[in-house]
């Protein structure tokens, strides 16, 4: 029984971590929905030490892409 409760504490880590992670992503979308489309082209061209992450900018880019500014 050690093998099938190690296996199911694994795949119960893995299904937190990926719902924490889609939480992440929601907000992160959420947050920039609210923004003009001239803040996210900025936000995806900025390559800066403190520039947003690349989630940050593939959500950005999906948004121009719905909203058909690119």
């Amino acid at each position: 029984m050690g093998f099938w409760d190690t296996a199911g504490k694994l795949a119960k880590g893995a299904a937190n971590a990926l719902e924490e992670k889609s939480n992440e992503l929601h907000a992160i979308k959420m947050r920039l929905e609210s923004k003009r489309s001239e803040e996210l082209k900025r936000l995806i061209k900025d390559d800066g030490f403190f520039s947003a992450s690349s989630s940050e900018k593939s959500i950005a880019m999906k948004i121009l892409r719905e909203r058909g500014d690119i």
